[in-house]
Order: structure tokens, then C-alpha cells, then sequence
């Protein structure tokens, strides 16, 4: 059986409601899954290597464009 982490909201997100992705970490594997927390369960369900991830994430935190996301 496949373990998760809780879906986490990011926090470039804010409480708006209106882009927002989340992400959860599966437990026994370096994978990482996201969605439009907008879907809720509906959602289709994207995964990624966690080094994958942790790079698109260290790109947009440091791109000019956005600041936040998520916290490795």
C-alpha cells in the first residue's frame, strides 16, 4: 500500500483560491505529486522525482517573475 504525506497547499498560492497547486510526498518512494487544489480530489494528479520538483521549484524562486512556492 502506498503512503502520502497530506496534501499541502503552496504558499505562493495564498488564500485567494484561484492558481493554486498542491503538492504530497509519497512515504516509501522520492516522488512527489501535484494537482489543481481547485479539483480537490477531481483533480488530475501529476508526479515527480523529488530532485525534479526541488529543481522547478528552485527555478521559480528564482526567476524575476515569482517569488514563494514551496518549502523543500
Amino acid at each position: 500500500m502506498t503512503e502520502f504525506t497530506q496534501w499541502r497547499k503552496a504558499s505562493y498560492s495564498g488564500g485567494e483560491g484561484e492558481a493554486c497547486v498542491e503538492q504530497r510526498r509519497h512515504l516509501q518512494v522520492p516522488l512527489v505529486d501535484v494537482r489543481d487544489s481547485k479539483e480537490g480530489d477531481k483533480s488530475p494528479i501529476l508526479t515527480f522525482a523529488n530532485a525534479a520538483w526541488a529543481s522547478f521549484v528552485d527555478d521559480l524562486r528564482t526567476s524575476d517573475n515569482l517569488s514563494g512556492g514551496y518549502a523543500n
